[in-house]
């Protein structure tokens, strides 16, 4: 029986409760679960969204597993070598708390480390169950320690296009890797549309962004009852009017009509901070650093169009991001309006990091240029930038459909029919049988563990 450290899994708790029913695992550990279901080995954490939580959570955790643990001078090096990673995952935080600085992180990494070291070490941990990959920011910690002391990792994703059946991989590197997954179904060949056109739930009834006074002191009027900490909020949020002006009035300034006459690569923007991002993304949840990156590879009477996402707000899109971009002569960021399927239509190829337009792109007989873990990476069609010395073998391509039919089916026979978060089956199905849904996860992870 596996002494376990679970992260997350509150949706579907009971797929926990099943497996240490059956003898299969002994939980040690379980962390973000809600507060009234707290016992002495269960954490509710919030992701440290302010100091008090921070220091609550420290001053129980650090007298539970903390104290008397020795240090190891190896291990912290070895974690602190990956602060950035844990940095750029926390930032997220900031869109809706005050700008924090570099000594804050440095202490949040620090706390989290001193005590998943002491609770890996003090229960001699075998394994580590994550109910999603890790993005948010604490887990983070959790998942490179485990990976440094040698501990196996499990993490639980879903199936980002339809949210309704999920996987696993061990590292995040293999997420769009099925090859490790034993068939879960009977081969069924799914038929495919060979158009570009996708009818994506998540993308509906989408309105213009915008944040005004009006919006600032509705939000303060629901989040306080007290005049005096309102006030406070308002001076911390009021600079975010300022933000969000200069973006809009930014992105409207650079923006052009593309000209589908022209050879262009097709860039548009994710969402960010999203988990497609951060950390599938690797080194490019920098966006601007792939665009840069294409904008070398292309030939020289080529352009990128670059749109920004229909959701994406001010936070990550300081000005800096787009002086990035319009420093580069061949990139053109065009309006937010324009057409998605007309840009990949008359585009000469797509690239993204790993967003569904590479998926839309490959459906419509387009091939796609990647620069981080895309569910479909190994799809026809599909380029990775690493692997890419010359943009002929992308333009050269020639997608055979029915191959990639047989590689969706595939990965579909490999899929577990169950849902992971309370949004996805909020939205989704909000009928769902959780005690079914709970026992097709805990019978899957029982032929994993």
């Amino acid at each position: 029986m596996k002494k376990t450290a679970v992260w997350h899994f509150t949706a579907m708790k009971d797929s926990i409760y099943n497996l240490v029913d059956e003898n299969v695992i002994d939980v040690r550990f379980w962390m973000n679960r809600k507060p009234e279901e707290l016992n002495k080995n269960e954490f509710q954490m919030n992701h440290f969204q302010n100091s008090h939580c921070l220091l609550s959570f420290y001053e129980k955790a650090y007298k539970n597993y903390t104290q008397k643990v020795p240090f190891n001078s190896e291990v912290y090096l070895k974690l602190y070598s990956n602060i950035d990673i844990f940095m750029s995952i926390f930032t997220r935080h900031q869109e809706k708390f005050e700008t924090l600085g570099y000594y804050w992180h440095l202490d949040q990494f620090n706390i989290l480390y001193n005590f998943f070291y002491g609770m890996l070490t003090k229960e001699s941990i075998d394994l580590v169950l994550f109910g999603t990959i890790p993005h948010i920011g604490p887990e983070i910690v959790l998942y490179l320690l485990a990976k440094e002391l040698n501990i196996r990792t499990i993490l639980i994703a879903p199936n980002l296009q339809t949210q309704k059946q999920l996987f696993y991989l061990e590292n995040i590197e293999q997420f769009g890797d099925f090859d490790h997954i034993p068939i879960q179904n009977a081969y069924e060949t799914i038929k495919i549309e060979n158009k570009f056109e996708k009818d994506l739930y998540y993308m509906k009834n989408i309105k213009e962004y915008n944040y005004t006074f009006w919006n600032l002191l509705k939000e303060l009027k629901q989040e306080h009852k007290r005049i005096d900490r309102a006030f406070k909020d308002f001076l911390k949020k009021a600079p975010k009017l300022n933000k969000v002006r200069e973006y809009k009035k930014t992105l409207k300034r650079i923006s052009k009509k593309p000209d589908f006459n022209k050879k262009y690569v097709y860039f548009p923007l994710h969402l960010q901070p999203e988990m497609t991002t951060t950390p599938l993304g690797g080194i490019y949840k920098d966006q601007a650093l792939a665009i840069e990156r294409l904008s070398e590879l292309i030939p020289s009477d080529w352009i990128i169009y670059v749109k920004e996402n229909p959701k994406q707000k001010e936070f990550m899109r300081q000005c800096s991001f787009w002086q990035r971009l319009n420093i580069l002569e061949n990139v053109q960021v065009v309006p937010i309006e324009t057409n998605t399927y007309d840009l990949i239509k008359n585009s000469q190829f797509v690239a993204t990091i790993t967003g569904t337009v590479g998926w839309e792109a490959i459906t419509g007989g387009k091939p796609v240029l990647i620069f981080g873990n895309a569910w479909y990476k190994n799809f026809p069609g599909v380029f990775s930038y690493d692997k890419v010395k010359d943009v002929k073998q992308i333009i050269t391509c020639k997608i055979n459909h029915q191959e990639l039919e047989y590689k969706y089916s595939e990965m579909f026979s490999k899929l577990v029919d169950a849902m992971l978060g309370d949004t996805a089956i909020r939205e989704l199905n909000p009928n769902l049988n959780r005690k079914e849904n709970s026992r097709n996860i805990s019978n899957f992870l029982k032929t994993i563990i």
